[in-house]
């Protein structure tokens, strides 16, 4: 029984033929030590089964060319049904064979599908029954028909799709998906699909994402083979069925359909291609005319606006950001609208370490959810976020001594979270947009001085083998590499050249560069937010900084007493409160956050020296502009010094705004201390 791992170390290697250890390492997020004793076994089995073995010296390894010539036999050998596989890839096996079923399926079909035995099949049935109830599906069993599911046809589509798509992140998973197929006598064959869908893409300059394409073309041929004993049970609303029949895509989806479908006779043909439609439309990031570009692109500049207006951040490139959020944004829409769920591995990890800027983007993405009349999933939320953090690290990261272009064939959010991470540990270097293979070739290498890059290329340039995501040890060796090949301070974190001055006035340093280097190694920060200063919401809003007054005689009163403080301390300049009033005489009553709170603000260099927040409670309302909709009665002024510093105390202060019951409490009080109780309460619930 083979180890899975060896798999997935298989599939590395012959996509990066040669290779440094520790390369190989980011990719794997393995020790060292490790991938040698994983590389010494897979070649005593590649020697046990005639295959070439690969060539293994101290610093490197080289796969011989006659060996990734063999891939496809090499799959058949290492993918045998004794390969272990753990209980979330049997489950959703288990869930899969039930979708296709032909026939009566008894627990021994189970056993025998997996090879395991009768104890270890019911624990996956009712570890599978348990996650169908996310699904408004159920697994049932009668005599006479054995298992079978049941619920609405769409549920148990959805369920499909999240089993492949779950399935396919393990090594296994094309071979587990075939393995199903053959088990009831299918052959699943996705390369003339993907030839007529990239002849379309040739034609008309659509771009899409191979391993998304890929989930759904899977989820069709599985339908393919379903469709012949159940048939005529999908159902679309009336706006599903009028984006449907205007999508561009339709043409496509039909020449998929009458390739895959044409040895049957389907009662709901124009359903089932709708579904292709669907799935397409959720997948391709595209490039082509719609009757929903327009809505789509003011929801696009809507988004934007609102997290300007709610985090108080202004994004310098902002048409840049507009393309990008745009392109994200359109199969996103066809998503919610449709209930199709796109897996993001890396949502908890952002919402752990990212959390502040989770909860402001999914504020600025009612828009959408209100057009598409639905809920986005954390899932979403999460890839928005990474479209937005990574803007925010761009514009904090401005010098730069060194050109890279970043690599990533697996789609613009991926290619957002590898930059993200690249930005926080290399401030020196700036950005070429994420590339696929061909367009990188495109490039011409006088613009970039290295390579980052997820897959392995051929350059002059020097290349990085990176992962999206990488641990504290990944990120010290790619560190200690590209400061070995280039010795600047490249690393973003605490300014070097004022720890160098600080101690060269009490010690003599013998080898600043070495220096220089081990600093940069050893504060290398493992969060989005560095090891800046970033204060609470209670650092911020304190006994000096809270007032309280009866009224004021306007708006621009209100604004100039509540900034007050922040003057006196030196916190502002008298030019940022100006600032501030002619923001809202040129924008309109952005500031209005309604529920009678209003938080005014300029940009840094309208005179901000450092981060700072006041607040003005006022028994009687002022009018925004002279407009009775906008009457405010608590203007809270933040002063920031960028786009990032202020995000932890200004989430802070979102949650108490966005709760009833703590904004009634919040002007309820009458005295500074009440409500700085309230701020530190609503740090221990935070925290």
């Amino acid at each position: 029984m083979y180890d899975n791992r060896l798999l997935i170390l298989l599939k590395k290697i012959i996509a990066m033929p040669q290779m440094h250890y520790w390369e190989l390492g980011l990719k794997m997020n393995e020790p060292t030590n490790v991938l040698m004793q994983d590389l010494a076994t897979l070649n005593e089995l590649l020697a046990k089964n005639d295959f070439p073995t690969v060539s293994v010296d101290p610093e490197k390894y080289t796969v011989p060319k006659s060996l990734i010539a063999m891939e496809d036999a090499l799959q058949k050998v290492f993918a045998s049904p004794q390969i272990y596989l753990d209980e979330e890839e049997r489950m959703y096996m288990l869930y899969l064979y039930t979708f296709i079923r032909k026939d009566f399926i008894s627990n021994f079909h189970y056993q025998d599908l997996l090879k395991v035995s009768k104890n270890t099949t019911l624990a996956d049935i009712k570890r599978l029954r348990c996650k169908l109830s996310e699904y408004g599906t159920t697994l049932e069993y009668q005599r006479s028909r054995g298992y079978f599911l049941e619920g609405n046809e769409a549920d148990k589509r959805r369920m499909a799709f999240h089993s492949i798509s779950q399935l396919l992140r393990h090594a296994s998973g094309n071979w587990a998906l075939n393995y199903i197929a053959e088990d009831w006598q299918e052959t699943i064959d996705l390369e003339p699909v993907i030839r007529i869908i990239k002849a379309y893409a040739n034609e008309h300059n659509m771009h899409y994402v191979e391993e998304r394409i890929r989930d759904s073309l899977y989820l069709i041929l599985y339908t393919r083979i379903r469709v012949a004993r159940v048939q005529g049970h999908l159902t679309f609303t009336e706006k599903q069925q009028g984006v449907l029949s205007a999508s561009p895509l339709w043409e496509l989806a039909e020449k998929v359909y009458r390739h895959l479908f044409k040895d049957f006779e389907i009662q709901g043909e124009k359903e089932e291609i709708g579904f292709i439609v669907m799935l397409f439309l959720g997948t391709i990031e595209g490039k082509w005319e719609s009757s929903e570009d327009e809505a789509l692109k003011k929801i696009t500049m809507a988004i934007i606006s609102e997290m300007e207006r709610i985090a108080v951040v202004s994004f310098e490139r902002k048409e840049e950001l507009f393309r990008n959020l745009y392109l994200h944004l359109v199969p996103a829409y066809y998503r919610i609208l449709f209930g199709i769920e796109l897996d993001n591995v890396l949502t908890e990890m952002i919402q752990a370490k990212h959390k502040r800027l989770f909860i402001l983007v999914k504020r600025a993405l009612k828009p959408l959810e209100e057009y598409a009349e639905g809920a986005m999933t954390d899932d979403e939320i999460a890839y928005f976020t990474i479209h937005f953090g990574g803007e925010i690290e761009g514009q904090i990261n401005k010098q730069s001594t060194y050109r890279a272009a970043v690599i990533c064939p697996s789609g613009i959010s991926s290619s957002l979270i590898l930059l993200s991470e690249l930005r926080q540990m290399f401030g020196n270097i700036s950005w070429i947009d994420g590339h696929n293979l061909e367009s990188f070739y495109d490039l011409d290498s006088k613009e970039y001085d290295l390579v980052f890059s997820t897959v392995y290329v051929e350059s002059a340039k020097p290349v990085f083998i990176v992962n999206p995501m990488m641990n504290a040890e990944s990120k010290r060796h790619l560190i200690r590499a590209v400061l070995d090949a280039f010795p600047v301070d490249s690393y973003l974190g605490p300014d070097l050249n004022a720890l160098i001055a600080i101690i060269k006035k009490h010690a003599k340093i013998e080898n600043e560069g070495a220096l220089r280097n081990e600093l940069s190694m050893t504060l290398n920060p493992t969060d989005a937010y560095g090891r800046r200063y970033t204060p609470m919401l209670k650092d911020l809003l304190v006994a000096d900084t809270i007032q309280f007054a009866d009224q004021c005689a306007d708006w621009e009163q209100a604004i100039r007493f509540a900034g007050n403080p922040l003057l006196e301390n030196d916190t502002i300049s008298s030019d940022y409160i100006v600032a501030m009033i002619n923001k809202v005489k040129e924008f309109g009553p952005f500031i209005d956050l309604g529920k009678g709170v209003a938080i005014p603000h300029a940009r840094p260099e309208e005179g901000v020296n450092r981060i700072g927040m006041s607040m003005l409670r006022l028994k009687e309302p002022v009018n925004l502009l002279g407009d009775e909709a906008h009457a405010v009665d608590t203007i809270i002024c933040i002063a920031a010094i960028d786009n990032k510093t202020h995000l932890k105390a200004l989430s802070e202060l979102t949650g108490i705004l966005s709760s009833e019951d703590k904004l009634s409490e919040l002007k309820a009080a009458t005295t500074s201390k009440e409500i700085i109780n309230m701020f530190s309460e609503g740090e221990k619930v935070n925290g």
